[in-house]
């Protein structure tokens, strides 16, 4: 779904477990658009928004973003996927936005996660946007079984 919106060039902006439903087939589906935009809009960049704990290191410091933004939230879902945790629970807002755009702070992966998983993860998280992975290629990682989470089968 995200590769389909991105190749529409619209970015979602507040990627999250919350905003992922499952149908009755336990099918996601994403939803909650309303702070979602077309690529090259008004990027509102003094406008506070979002999930602190999701939200990249471009997005806390109020610099121009892009749809990376939407892959750095995935990386987090794959971490709450991983972990059933919740990101940087109990710390206080602005602390979290100190720790991801100043020091570089993400969750802790733990370290039983399969290789190519942490690594897919870790990418997604990259402080530069431009080394984030696109949707297409994530797809591509899980749907040739290269990426898989624990227990999963081939």
């Amino acid at each position: 779904a995200m590769e389909y919106l991105h190749s529409k060039n619209i970015i979602h902006k507040d990627l999250k477990t919350l905003n992922v439903l499952l149908d009755s087939r336990n099918q996601p589906k994403i939803c909650d658009f309303g702070i979602s935009m077309k690529k090259g809009g008004n990027t509102n960049l003094n406008k506070s928004f979002g999930t602190a704990s999701i939200m990249p290191p471009e997005q806390h410091k109020k610099l121009e973003y892009n749809e990376s933004v939407d892959v750095y939230a995935f990386g987090i879902m794959l971490w709450e996927m991983l972990t059933r945790e919740i990101p940087f629970d109990g710390i206080d807002q602005a602390q979290i936005i100190y720790a991801v755009a100043m020091k570089g702070k993400r969750p802790l992966i733990p370290n039983n996660t399969p290789k190519l998983l942490d690594l897919l993860i870790r990418k997604c998280w990259n402080q530069n946007p431009q080394d984030r992975p696109s949707f297409y290629w994530i797809f591509s990682q899980f749907s040739s079984g290269n990426v898989q989470f624990p227990g999963d089968r081939k």
